[in-house]
């Protein structure tokens, strides 16, 4: 079979689409129409584009985005693909026919697509994106004025409470669109579905909440939004509602109240909050005390990377970073180690698991851990160059040639404290299988179980470490499948040498019994 040629780029298209002729064109996109439903419909949507007429576009849309069948994962992103022409046909349409028409036709979209989710697998959530993508063309095309409030009021209503319940219609966002008529029918039949029963459910509770930020009543927005404001979110959900009220003042007090009452890990969305108002006020030493305080209360590499920024804006970090690593090294050990690397001071960091033995890093940052390594120096029982890392306590690892990158060079001599998590690590591997296999889940991607303790590594890592490590493992569960030797093999136990006599073959500690039958002796 002949190879395939390969597609032109973009730019050598437009270049080869100039140089034919109009009617040979006109063939070609005609040949293409018959065969590709694509680029039929793309025919049909630029006929009418920019006429103003809707019809064709209505019929793409009551053809392109229905289906009466399931469809399976693979099937919903291929229609989804095939489906996106239409919308953006739609989205070209805002131009030129801004119509109440219009608004209609993009309604009809929208319940169309709507049924389909329900009847398809949008795991990727491709189609669920188009609908959102109808909802906001929905709302620039009511922004117009086009739309009768009252049919648009109904619509709202029915949408959320009938046709569906994954999709929200904001009144707050159609305000403008329904005016002092839409809202009081969108309140009017709100309140219906209220009394015939609805009341409990999420659309009424959302259609309410947001009516109440739309009145910017408060008192009704804390019962709505607050409840018993037992809980962080409780708070965050009133301040935000605060906040998109534009009232700077009430999300300071709700973010501080909550921040006081309640606890968890919601409590830092408030510490946000609380921040972002003393930041629009310019207010930097406050949000430098937030951010202080929220670091000592729920300390952790984020809370850190908050506080540098703050103390940096207001020139104080020198003298802040002592107290903030202080903290981290009292209550979060793995934020110190990454805080500590992400700061450029990997020796420090070195030092967090030595001089905390029964603390295991884990292994994402024994990963990234880099190792201590020392020069090659004269290895006196060999006569030559040894590793100069041959144990972990004299130094680091490093090869033959002189280190590898991403390791801490120490001068000759240097043991005291000389790679002390290194030592611990390799105490830990003599501590049998147990210690051995938790040692390999923490440090096998870094290290080398496959070199020699006298070869240099590929990536500076300890190669006497590596090797006792590995010969523990052997040695406490022999005919193990070695994971760790490069090609992967099966370790298994030396086998005595066999010698011929004339009763057969027999090992010098146990007989052996001869083969029978056909096979190979």
């Amino acid at each position: 079979m002949s190879p395939r040629a390969p597609r032109p780029r973009p730019d050598e298209l437009d270049a080869l689409i100039e140089k034919v002729d109009l009617e040979d064109l006109r063939v070609i996109v005609a040949k293409a129409a018959e065969c590709h439903e694509d680029v039929a419909r793309a025919v049909r949507l630029a006929a009418t584009r920019g006429s103003g007429d809707l019809s064709q576009l209505k019929a793409e849309i009551d053809r392109g985005l229905r289906t009466s069948r399931y469809l399976g994962y693979q099937e919903s992103r291929g229609w989804a693909m095939q489906a996106r022409p239409i919308v953006a046909a739609i989205s070209e349409a805002l131009g030129s026919s801004l119509t109440a028409e219009l608004v209609a036709l993009i309604e009809r979209a929208i319940g169309h697509v709507v049924k389909v989710i329900l009847k398809a697998d949008d795991s990727d959530g491709l189609i669920g994106d188009l609908a959102r993508e109808l909802l906001d063309l929905h709302a620039r095309a009511c922004d117009a004025g086009t739309a009768d409030p009252l049919k648009l009021a109904r619509w709202m209503v029915r949408f959320r409470f009938d046709d569906q319940d994954f999709f929200e219609v904001d009144p707050v966002r159609y305000a403008d669109a329904l005016g002092a008529l839409g809202l009081a029918a969108y309140r009017r039949e709100v309140t219906q579905r209220v009394e015939a029963g609805g009341g409990d459910s999420f659309a009424a509770t959302y259609a309410q909440e947001r009516l109440a930020v739309l009145d910017g009543d408060t008192k009704t927005l804390v019962g709505l939004l607050g409840g018993d404001l037992s809980r962080p979110y409780q708070f965050i959900r009133v301040a935000e509602a605060m906040a998109e009220l534009g009232r700077d003042d009430d999300v300071l007090s709700w973010a501080t109240r909550g921040i006081a009452e309640t606890s968890g890990w919601q409590v830092a969305q408030l510490y946000d909050l609380a921040a972002g108002v003393h930041a629009r006020r310019r207010e930097d030493q406050e949000v430098l005390r937030l951010r202080r305080e929220q670091h000592q209360r729920m300390p952790s590499s984020s809370t850190y990377g908050l506080l540098r920024a703050a103390a940096e804006v207001c020139g104080v970090w020198p003298a802040e970073r002592p107290a903030a690593r202080a903290v981290l090294a009292e209550h979060d050990l793995g934020g110190l180690v990454d805080v500590l690397l992400s700061d450029g001071e990997p020796e420090a960091a070195w030092q967090v698991p030595g001089t905390h033995p029964d603390w295991d890093p884990g292994p994402q940052r024994w990963m990234r851990l880099p190792a201590p390594c020392r020069p090659p120096a004269r290895d006196d029982r060999k006569g030559g160059l040894r590793a100069s890392g041959g144990d972990p306590e004299e130094g680091g690892s490093g090869g033959a040639s002189g280190g590898s990158p991403g390791c801490i060079h120490r001068p000759p001599g240097s043991v005291a404290g000389d790679a002390p998590a290194a030592a611990d690590v390799h105490r830990r591997a003599r501590q049998g299988s147990a210690g051995v296999r938790s040692l390999v889940a923490g440090v096998s991607p870094l290290l080398d179980l496959s070199v020699p303790r006298t070869h240099p590594t590929r990536s500076g890592n300890h190669p006497v470490l590596v090797d006792e490590a590995a010969q523990a493992v052997r040695s406490s569960e022999p005919g193990r499948v070695d994971l760790y030797d490069r090609p992967m093999r099966r370790v298994e136990p030396r086998r005595c040498p066999l010698v011929e006599s004339a009763g057969g073959r027999h090992c010098r500690t146990r007989r052996v019994r001869p083969p029978t039958g056909g096979g190979r002796g």
